[in-house]
């Protein structure tokens, strides 16, 4: 925990990351015994632009990935470790007993980022975001977000949703493919879903790339 938010946050991981000047103590409590640590944060560094995050992303990812412009669906998967270590390519999610990160970066008129997660145990139930960029044209902007349910095989998706609308929160309201409002029991499944691919991948991209969903042009709520 941090005594001042406003100066620095920690993570549930450990990851201090500096708000604004000043000094702040972090306290770390295991078992029964607590350790403290004062953290003075002399400057924060600019926050990067939505297409400054988003380039950024993209190079790492690319470096991760040796297909370079690979597509995560359905037909094409590419199957990552958490350290993002090629795992494998299949045409079909396979059975897991780990919970594995999907990243992928596709180069072409409308570069997306597709942000996804495995369930440990079970390769189903699955939920992809694809980040398009903000300033994409038609429907390839924003982000789209669609739900593997392993309860049901039920095909829903949510309606593309502006960066800024969306946050670590969010309740969405989820469709089928015909335009009709799913059973609140797969609609609350998918956004308990959302919430901890959103919790997943900031701890994610903050740890390793350096890009806050914040600076993606997500919410903060």
């Amino acid at each position: 925990s941090s005594s001042n938010k406003k100066v620095a946050t920690v993570s549930s991981k450990g990851k201090i990351t500096a708000k604004k000047k000043g000094t702040a103590t972090i306290t770390a409590k295991y078992k029964s015994k607590k350790y403290k640590c004062k953290v003075t944060v002399k400057a924060v560094p600019k926050a990067l632009s939505h297409n400054q995050a988003f380039d950024k992303l993209a190079k790492y990812i690319k470096q991760k990935d040796d297909t370079k412009s690979s597509r995560l669906s359905g037909l094409y998967t590419i199957i990552l470790t958490p350290s993002l270590k090629r795992l494998e390519s299949t045409n079909s999610y396979v059975e897991n007993k780990k919970t594995y990160y999907l990243l992928s970066y596709t180069d072409g008129t409308n570069p997306h980022i597709d942000m996804s997660i495995i369930n440990k145990g079970n390769a189903n139930d699955a939920l992809t975001m694809t980040c398009y960029r903000k300033t994409g044209t038609g429907i390839a902007k924003g982000v789209h977000l669609n739900p593997m349910i392993s309860a049901g095989e039920k095909g829903i998706t949510a309606i593309a949703k502006k960066y800024s609308s969306l946050g670590p929160n969010s309740d969405l309201k989820w469709y089928d493919y015909f335009g009709d409002t799913v059973d609140a029991s797969y609609s609350n499944h998918a956004n308990a879903m959302y919430k901890k691919v959103f919790s997943h991948m900031s701890d994610y991209i903050s740890d390793k790339v350096g890009v806050t969903m914040k600076e993606l042009g997500f919410s903060s709520n």
